[in-house]
């Protein structure tokens, strides 16, 4: 079975929907006759598609189940390379195992929006982590230039000190309807104070 050949498949990778190659190469993988991965399988997609969603567990399981031989072969590797990368939570390290590779069409259009969605999810934990960070910590977590970081960062309200070459993180306010864990202590204390009165 081509699993690249798939119009499903095709589809998802013409028009950027990553989210949805991991499904559909699970479906195609329970539909083969066969009880063995075809040779011609698209491994590493299948694996890069499972990081796309987040789903390093499954992705991990993928990698497990391939035949040997296909675990050899140089995209797989830097699939692995890159999931051993985001598991250990290594972002410095993810940015090299991204361009490490010269990922072959179509799994480059899959690997440069997974660059995108992890690039945000890091600076979602940055903004969450940080009140204040090195303008060189953020650009190697966030794999950019220096330069090319403070344009983000200060796009998105951060501030940056020449001086000391630091940024002040810019803390997006709490919309009214957000919880923040604050809130769920304070509901568990309340509740807690409730049970012991009784």
């Amino acid at each position: 079975m081509a699993a690249y050949g798939h119009h499903g498949l095709q589809d998802a990778f013409q028009t950027g929907k990553f989210g949805l190659v991991a499904g559909i190469l699970d479906e195609l993988e329970l539909q083969s006759a066969d009880f063995d991965v075809p040779d011609n399988w698209p491994h590493a997609a299948h694996m890069l598609g499972h990081m796309y969603n987040g789903d390093l567990v499954d992705a991990r399981f993928v990698w497990k189940r391939l035949p040997e031989a296909a675990k050899q072969t140089a995209e797989v590797q830097a699939a692995l390379t890159l999931l051993q990368c985001l598991w250990s939570k290594d972002y410095e390290g993810t940015w090299a195992a991204l361009s490490s590779h010269a990922w072959n069409p179509p799994v480059s259009g899959l690997v440069g929006g997974l660059a995108l969605k992890t690039r945000e999810h890091i600076f979602e934990l940055l903004t969450r982590a940080y009140s204040h960070i090195p303008t060189s910590k953020a650009a190697a977590l966030l794999g950019l230039p220096e330069q090319e970081t403070l344009q983000l960062v200060q796009q998105q309200g951060w501030e940056h000190d020449p001086a000391t070459a630091v940024l002040k993180v810019h803390q997006p306010p709490v919309r009214p309807g957000d919880r923040t864990s604050l809130d769920d202590l304070q509901r568990l204390t309340e509740y807690v104070a409730h049970l012991e009165q009784d």
